[in-house]
């Protein structure tokens, strides 16, 4: 009676997230040639207590320029202007990773051979490390993408050249002695890859916006080691109908399943959000959007934290101008968070078009957008990040027999005493955990903490490690949820309020 009571209580007393970006405000309004970029499009970069990032226009030569922007000091600094001299490259894309106090970063054109360039700005120092050479070496042409650096070695993806024009994947060591294209695209296995790629320790993730194979080509998401041996396509997009169609922008990887976007397809044509296994399986559209108020249109991939997703869209919205969105991992949940307004209202110079993804740094989200502000050339904005009262982090939502899988709780500060529940729900068995024990499991529901007084700061700790046992397969919700000293849940006038969370867990 308990396990059904807590059952109830959890469909009534679900988290609500609250619309509107709490402390949102536009932090730089890019200005344009000559003296600052214009139209910011690519990831930031959190460093140092600094943002890093990059514009496909403006500067000196509006050729682009990599910037650095202090939000202490709301201090933005021009680190390179491109387009310096002839053979220098052009339009940066994909943003900034670091390494060491260096910068790396790619551009789309420019070069010797005009095929684009990988650079390297170290101690303010701009350098040249390697310029894509297209047909001729089948090197790749045109990078686009975020680079993704692990273990010293930096990878990477071009939207054409390869010996069949389709793009490549690629990778160089930060010493830039080992360049070596990992795979050519060749239209069937995917074509013009867009974003950039994700690691999970052993192998690479990625997605082309066209190719595939059927007789639509609407892009494929595929996995490759690290050395290019075992190139799979995951999924080809188009298969089903009323999936989405063309992925954009960067995937993400969260409680051991790929998620990412789609500019086109789902119910309105208007883009989805879906997520996959990594191993191909299980793949949901989470969100098909329309051209309302609540988006249209995702273009920059997503962001994650603590079991949410964050992203943006370029259009929808009330004025059109595209929105700030979230969700969680299995769909729930979604807000907008934030509308954007243009240049619409001359006194708010909100931005429009929201372009790159998100990111943050555990308190703040920040992000751009390529036209608005007070120039029309774009914004660097940020935003307070979302807090759930109480929210269940996971290590994976998908797991077989053998895995572990762990459960961490995050409560926000409480000032009265509490009871604090919880409880795995699935066919057929349940348990509890109690919380500080991690590995104790006991059947039935009961507390998970007896009397808890009032907490000044945020909670954090693991409540379960547990190994899946053989004969488990089934789908099962993991419950935690607070109540007043001394009661039982039975329904949402005995829940503190938004302090009770729910998680799905599928066991193969």
């Amino acid at each position: 009676m308990r396990i059904a009571a807590m059952a109830a209580a959890v469909l009534l007393c679900a988290p609500h997230w609250c619309a509107g970006a709490e402390g949102y405000e536009v932090l730089h309004g890019f200005a344009g040639p000559p003296g600052d970029g214009a139209v910011p499009w690519d990831a930031l970069l959190l460093s140092g207590g600094s943002i890093h990032g990059v514009t496909v226009g403006g500067g000196a030569n509006d050729e682009g320029t990599a910037y650095t922007f202090t939000p202490s000091g709301s201090q933005q600094t021009v680190l390179h202007d491109f387009g310096n001299d002839p053979n220098d490259g052009s339009s940066p894309r994909g943003g900034l990773v670091a390494d060491n106090g260096t910068l790396y970063g790619v551009t789309e054109l420019g070069g010797t051979w005009t095929f684009g360039t990988i650079f390297a700005i170290e101690n303010g120092t701009y350098n040249i490390k390697y310029e894509f050479e297209g047909v001729p070496k089948e090197d790749g042409a045109e990078p686009t993408g975020p680079l993704l650096l692990e273990g010293g070695t930096l990878y990477g993806m071009t939207t054409l050249g390869g010996k069949d024009d389709c793009g490549t994947i690629f990778s160089v060591s930060t010493d830039f002695d080992t360049p070596a294209v990992l795979h050519h695209f060749s239209g069937p296995d995917g074509q013009f890859p867009r974003g950039g790629l994700v690691s999970d320790g052993s192998k690479l993730y990625g997605m082309t916006g066209f190719g595939g194979g059927l007789p639509d080509s609407y892009g494929v998401l595929f996995s490759i080691g690290k050395d290019g041996a075992g190139f799979e396509v995951l999924h080809r997009f188009g298969e089903t109908a009323g999936e989405g169609l063309a992925p954009f922008g960067d995937l993400v990887l969260e409680e051991g399943r790929l998620f990412g976007t789609t500019i086109a397809g789902g119910g309105d044509d208007m883009g989805t959000v879906f997520g996959i296994n990594t191993d191909g399986g299980d793949f949901t559209v989470l969100h098909s959007f329309k051209d309302d108020s609540r988006g249209a249109l995702p273009m920059t991939g997503l962001m994650a934290d603590r079991g949410r997703l964050f992203g943006t869209t370029m259009g929808g919205g009330a004025g059109n101008y595209g929105t700030v969105f979230s969700l969680r991992t299995d769909g729930g949940a979604f807000t907008v968070l934030h509308e954007f307004k243009g240049i619409d209202d001359p006194s708010d110079p909100d931005g429009a078009l929201p372009s790159g993804p998100l990111a943050t740094d555990g308190s703040k989200v920040y992000g751009t957008t390529f036209e608005g502000g007070t120039s029309d050339s774009g914004t660097l904005y940020a935003f307070d990040l979302p807090t759930l009262p109480l929210a269940i982090m996971l290590n994976k939502t998908v797991l077989r027999a053998g895995d572990r899988l762990t459960v961490d709780v995050e409560v926000q500060p409480i000032a009265q005493a509490f009871d604090a529940w919880a409880v795995i729900l699935g066919d057929t068995s349940s348990y509890s955990m109690v919380l500080g024990r991690p590995g104790e499991v006991r059947s039935g529901a009961r507390p998970l903490a007896r009397n808890v007084g009032g907490l000044g700061t945020i909670y954090t700790g693991r409540l379960l490690d547990l190994a899946i046992p053989q004969g488990a397969a089934g789908s099962y919700r993991v419950i935690v949820g607070l109540v007043p000293e001394g009661t039982t849940p039975t329904g949402p006038e005995s829940c503190i309020a938004g302090y009770v969370d729910e998680r799905a867990v599928t066991v193969k």
